[in-house]
């Protein structure tokens, strides 16, 4: 165990072995790269695209004018009208998703139905999460874990 966690390393071959032997007992905890992986934006992706949406609707502009946000100029055209606004928070900031999701889509229904799109093409995400809830399986999530319960209600 190293110095600065409270968790036991375990060697490559050592996890071999009890995976070996215990995978059914094994839990799984997956982050932001196992969602993605699934098909499902991360936070990140999200807010991008929560700021592109921002400055389309209130701009009233092409969508083609951002729709690039891999390009940084796109990115920093985004930024700088968001920072304009004056009422969100800076970027990194803690609660910059939520106050993002919550200018774009101020009502809890739309924000589901937000979620629940982003996760219709990763049913086996709902799957495995459905499993981890009814702890027949050993795969869960630590991201989107709330609108993936109240998604599969």
């Amino acid at each position: 165990m190293s110095a600065d966690s409270t968790y036991p390393a375990v060697a490559a071959d050592d996890f071999a072995r009890r995976f070996s032997q215990r995978g059914g007992n094994l839990m799984w905890l997956l982050g932001a790269g196992g969602s993605a992986a699934a098909g499902i934006p991360t936070a990140w992706d999200m807010i991008c695209q929560f700021k592109q949406q921002l400055y389309i609707s209130q701009r009233r502009v092409s969508p083609k004018m951002v729709a690039d946000l891999a390009n940084p100029a796109v990115r920093r055209e985004l930024q700088s009208f968001v920072d304009g606004l004056g009422n969100l928070p800076p970027p990194g900031a803690p609660d910059e998703y939520a106050a993002l999701f919550e200018a774009v889509y101020p009502s809890e229904a739309d924000r589901r139905t937000y979620i629940a799109s982003k996760v219709s093409g990763a049913k086996h995400v709902l799957r495995t999460r459905r499993s981890c809830d009814n702890d027949a399986g050993r795969t869960c999530s630590s991201r989107l874990d709330d609108q993936l319960r109240s998604v599969d209600r």
